[in-house]
């Protein structure tokens, strides 16, 4: 689906790309399911990999590769697989950010993936769960680092919020949250500002300043608007003005 390459590739010749797989036939076991569900309930699996070329320079790939992570989607369609991997370009050698995968965000089709489970509001909105996070990895193996192991066979950034908020029911991995499928990012080569393209609903796209430990609000909110799913009777495909209370600042939930 996407690749980047290290910003030391041609010192350590690495590549990391993420793909997808069918789960029917498929014997490898992913290291994270969505709460509330089982392996039987697997029907793809979104999969990030580490590739090792032994020389950089080289015009065809000759090397190793290493399973990173592998994720389980629960819906029918093959909807909102991660889609994009990047490093901050405006990270330099010796600073804290240096090295460090971002993993965009998505809800894995729980949106509109088809089947029974596709209507799953409350995955979104948690935070010991991969479901609608965007991720800040060290993809080096906790073998290797020493690191706090993640999900997957990487290592999570001592750096991070949520790895360093005391709390064990949190995912340090996580970087923000709440997106329904962040499939773009990029950052301001100016200022280190990080932009995020999240794919909207029915009614709207967005354009988030991403911040670290954010929540942007999928399913409760879509863009700066009540989703329709927080109305008796409403759908997913409506959208409404915000309530006073949380123009004001007084409502304390989202």
């Amino acid at each position: 689906i996407c690749f980047t390459f290290h910003p030391d590739f041609a010192r350590n010749g690495l590549i990391y790309t993420v793909h997808g797989e069918k789960a029917q036939g498929n014997a490898a076991v992913p290291q994270f399911i969505p709460p509330g569900f089982t392996g039987s309930d697997v029907t793809y699996q979104t999969v990030i990999l580490e590739w090792h070329t032994t020389t950089p320079a080289a015009n065809t790939f000759r090397g190793t590769r290493r399973e990173l992570l592998r994720v389980a989607h629960v819906v029918d369609s093959y909807f909102h697989p991660i889609g994009a991997l990047e490093f901050n370009p405006t990270a330099r050698p010796g600073s804290s950010d240096y090295g460090l995968l971002y993993i965009g965000g998505t809800d894995f089709g729980f949106s509109n993936g088809g089947g029974p489970r596709a209507s799953n509001p409350a995955q979104t909105q948690r935070l010991n769960s991969l479901v609608g996070a965007l991720l800040r990895i060290d993809p080096r193996s906790p073998t290797v680092s020493r690191g706090a192991k993640g999900v997957g066979d990487y290592t999570v950034p001592a750096i991070n919020k949520f790895a360093a908020d005391g709390d064990p029911g949190t995912l340090g991995e996580i970087y923000a949250y709440g997106f329904r499928n962040l499939h773009r990012f990029s950052w301001d080569l100016a200022d280190g500002t990080l932009f995020g393209s999240d794919i909207g609903m029915s009614q709207l796209e967005e354009i988030n300043v991403v911040r670290e430990g954010a929540n942007y609000g999928w399913w409760k909110r879509e863009g700066t608007f009540d989703n329709g799913v927080q109305r008796p009777g409403g759908t997913m495909g409506q959208v409404f003005e915000l309530p006073a209370n949380i123009l004001d600042g007084s409502e304390k939930d989202g």
